[in-house]
C-alpha cells in the first residue's frame, strides 16, 4: 500500500496533460453535436441577463454562478443581444415577470431567434461559449481528483483516478451541458479537499481556501447548503481521531478543536461574503424600483426551515434572489412527475437513484470498486482520516437524495463520482504490488470502463450499461435528463437525409427549435411549444413519425386531459367524472401509489364501455404512442 504523500501540491507529468487534452477532446467534440437540452435554454439566457443588467428575476430556482459564466462567454464570443429579447424586463407585474414560461420564451428567443423571425439565428452561436465555460468546471474536477488520490495511493493512483475521470460518460455527459450539476460535484469535491489541506496544515491562507471553494459551492446549487453540516462533522472527526496515518497533525484534541473552530468561522465569513459578491452586493433582486418578489409563488413552507427563512429575510442576511430561490426550491421540490421501469409517480420510489447508480454506471466500475471494498476490510484497519473525508459527503448527499422526492434525473448523483474516482485509485498501488491476479483484474476492469466509455461517446448523456439495455433499451427503464433531454434533434436532419425522408411528424420533448436546424416538420405535440399559434396536427397513418422516448413512454403527455375532452364531446362524461378521478388521482399521488389512468377509471365505474374507450382512444396521441 503506498504511502500518504505529505504534499500539497501537484507535479503534472506528461501523462497528466496527455489525459487532461484527451478530455478537453472529447468533451468538446461531443458538445458540438447536441443541441440544447431543456435546462439550458433558461439557464444560458438568465445568465445572459445578469450580465447585461445586473437583474437576477429570471431562473431563481438555482444561484446564479454557472448561469453568470456562460452569459459572459457569450458575451465575449457572440453579438447576440439580450436587450433584443427582454421583454420580460419592462413587465412590472410580478405574476408575469417571474411566470415560468418567461424564462423558457425568453431562452428560446436568444438562441434562436423569435420564433417568427425569418431566417433562424444558429444556436451553436450562442450554445459553444456557454459549453466551452463549463468545460473548465470539468478540468478543474480533473485537477483536485489527480491531487487528491496521488496524495493518497502515491502517482500511479493519482493517475488511474484521473484517467477514470476523464473517461467517465457521467463526467462527459455534464461537463460540457449549462446547467449546476456537474459544476455542483466539483464545488462538493473542492470544499471537501480545501478542508482536508487545511485540518493537514492549518493556517490562515487555507481556512481562505476553505471559504472559496464554499462561497462558489453556494453559488452553484441550493443543495451545496448541506456543506457546513459536512465540514462540520468532518472537523469533529478530525478532533477525536487525529491523523493516525497524516504527518505533521497536532497531537493535541484540544488544539485540534480551537483550529478547526477558528477556520470553520473564519471560511464561513468568507463564504457568506462571497454569496453576497455574486448578487452584486445589493439585497433586492433587481435593480427595477417597480419589481417585487413575489414570495407567494415559493409554496408554502412551514417548520424550522420556514422560519429560519422568513428571519434571514426580515433581517436581509442574505441577498433576496438567493433566499426566494431557497424558498422556491423547498416549496416546490416534492411534486415532479418521474418515471421509473413504466411506471409514473410524483411521490418517488425509495429505490430510485440506487437503481439508477447501477444503470448508469460502467459495470466495470462498481467491480473494481467493490473489489477493493473488500480487500479493505479484509485488512481489518480502522477508518483513516481520508477516508472519513470521502465517506461523509457521499453520505450527505446520499441522505439528501433519499429524503426527495425529487426523483428526476441520474444527474443528482453527480457529486458522489469525483469522490469515486479518488477512491478507485486505491487499485493504483495494486498495479505494483506483488500479486498477479489484483494486477491482472485491475488491467481488465480498467480496459472494461474505457469500453464502456467508448460505447457511450459521443452521446455521453444517454449511456447505460448493459444492465439496463444500453442506449437502445436503456429508456424502458429511465426517461427525462437520463436518456432524452432533447439533445438528439440536431441528429434528426443527418438520419432525415440517409433515409430520403421529406416532411416528417414530430412528438418533441425539448426546448430547441426544429426550424433552426431547417427541419421539415409537421407538430403533432411538442411539451415546450414555442409556437402555439400554430395548431398541432394529427398523424398520418404511414408517414414518418419522430418521438422523444420520454413521450413516448407518455411523460408530460397529459393524455388523460386529451381523454376527457373527447369523452366530454361525445356525451359520454361529465364534470363530476372528472371531479371525481382528479379527487381520486390526488390521493394516489398523495399515498405515492400509481395513477390509475383516466379510460380504464371511466371503464371500471361503469361510465364508458371497453368498445366505447376504444373508440375514444383511437385518434389520440397517447394511443399513437
Amino acid at each position: 500500500m503506498a504511502q500518504p504523500n505529505p504534499s500539497t501540491g501537484l507535479v503534472l507529468t506528461g501523462k497528466h496533460l496527455l489525459l487532461l487534452v484527451v478530455f478537453v477532446v472529447l468533451a468538446t467534440n461531443s458538445l458540438v453535436r447536441d443541441a440544447a437540452t431543456f435546462d439550458e435554454t433558461s439557464h444560458i439566457a438568465a445568465g445572459a441577463s445578469y450580465v447585461a443588467t445586473g437583474d437576477f428575476r429570471l431562473n431563481p430556482e438555482h444561484p446564479p454562478l454557472v448561469k453568470w459564466l456562460a452569459g459572459g462567454a457569450i458575451a465575449a464570443w457572440s453579438d447576440r443581444s439580450v436587450t433584443e429579447n427582454a421583454g420580460w424586463m419592462s413587465a412590472p407585474s410580478t405574476k408575469r415577470a417571474w411566470r415560468r414560461a418567461d424564462q423558457w420564451t425568453f431562452g428560446f428567443d436568444f438562441l434562436n431567434g423569435p420564433a417568427a423571425e425569418q431566417p433562424r439565428k444558429d444556436p451553436l452561436e450562442v450554445l459553444l461559449p456557454a459549453r466551452l465555460a463549463m468545460v473548465l468546471f470539468g478540468l478543474i474536477g480533473a485537477l483536485l481528483v489527480t491531487a487528491w488520490s496521488t496524495q493518497i495511493w502515491g502517482q500511479t493512483g493519482g493517475l488511474l483516478s484521473l484517467l477514470l475521470y476523464v473517461l467517465s460518460p457521467t463526467i462527459l455527459a455534464h461537463t460540457r451541458l449549462v446547467t449546476t450539476d456537474l459544476a455542483a460535484a466539483v464545488a462538493v469535491l473542492a470544499t471537501a479537499f480545501a478542508f482536508r489541506q487545511f485540518v493537514r496544515r492549518p493556517s490562515i491562507r487555507g481556512a481562505l481556501w476553505v471559504g472559496l471553494a464554499l462561497g462558489c459551492a453556494l453559488l452553484i446549487k441550493f443543495s451545496a447548503l448541506i456543506l457546513p453540516a459536512v465540514l462540520v462533522v468532518l472537523w469533529l472527526i478530525w478532533v477525536i481521531i487525529g491523523g493516525r496515518d497524516q504527518p505533521g497533525i497536532a497531537p493535541n484534541r484540544s488544539t485540534r478543536f480551537r483550529q478547526g473552530l477558528a477556520g470553520l468561522l473564519g471560511a464561513g465569513l468568507l463564504a457568506w461574503a462571497i454569496v453576497w459578491a455574486g448578487y452584486g452586493l445589493r439585497y433586492d433582486a433587481s435593480p427595477d424600483p417597480n419589481f417585487t418578489v413575489p414570495w407567494h409563488q415559493a409554496g408554502e413552507l412551514s417548520g424550522p426551515r420556514g422560519q429560519l427563512l422568513a428571519i434571514a429575510r426580515d433581517a436581509k442576511l442574505l441577498p433576496e434572489a438567493y433566499l426566494f430561490g431557497v424558498a422556491f426550491v423547498s416549496g416546490n421540490a416534492d411534486r415532479r412527475l418521474a418515471f421509473l421501469d413504466g411506471e409514473r409517480r410524483v411521490t418517488g420510489w425509495a429505490r430510485y437513484f440506487p437503481e439508477v447508480f447501477v444503470l448508469k454506471t460502467p459495470p466495470a466500475l462498481l467491480v473494481l470498486l467493490l473489489l477493493l471494498l473488500v480487500l479493505r476490510l479484509r485488512q481489518g484497519r480502522p477508518p483513516s482520516l481520508d477516508t472519513w473525508f470521502i465517506a461523509v459527503p457521499m453520505a450527505a448527499y446520499g441522505l439528501l437524495l433519499a429524503s426527495s422526492h425529487l426523483n428526476i434525473g441520474h444527474r443528482h448523483l453527480a457529486p458522489l463520482y469525483p469522490l469515486l474516482m479518488i477512491s478507485a485509485g486505491a487499485a493504483g498501488p495494486l498495479l505494483s504490488g506483488a500479486i498477479a491476479w489484483q494486477r491482472f483484474a485491475v488491467i481488465g476492469l480498467v480496459l472494461g470502463f474505457g469500453i464502456s466509455s467508448m460505447a457511450a461517446s459521443p452521446r455521453y448523456l444517454s449511456y447505460f450499461s448493459v444492465l439496463g439495455g444500453g442506449a437502445k433499451g436503456g429508456w424502458h427503464h429511465l426517461v427525462d435528463s437520463n436518456i432524452d433531454w432533447g439533445q438528439d434533434l440536431s441528429r434528426l436532419p443527418k438520419w432525415m437525409a440517409d433515409n430520403n425522408a421529406g416532411e416528417i411528424y414530430l412528438v418533441y420533448f425539448g426546448t430547441a427549435d426544429p426550424a433552426a436546424y431547417g427541419i421539415p416538420y409537421l407538430k403533432v405535440f411538442q411539451h415546450f411549444d414555442p409556437r402555439p399559434d400554430q395548431r398541432p396536427v394529427p398523424f398520418v397513418s404511414g408517414k414518418l413519425l419522430a418521438v422523444s422516448v420520454t413521450l413516448l413512454q407518455g411523460l408530460y403527455l397529459k393524455d388523460g386531459y386529451a381523454f376527457a375532452h373527447a369523452a366530454h364531446r361525445a356525451g359520454l362524461a361529465n364534470q363530476a367524472d372528472f371531479s371525481a378521478w382528479s379527487q381520486m388521482k390526488e390521493r394516489q399521488l398523495a399515498d405515492g401509489e400509481e395513477i390509475t389512468p383516466l379510460p380504464e377509471w371511466l371503464v371500471s365505474q361503469g361510465k364508458l364501455s371497453d368498445q366505447q374507450r376504444q373508440a375514444l382512444q383511437a385518434p389520440l396521441l397517447s394511443t399513437l404512442l
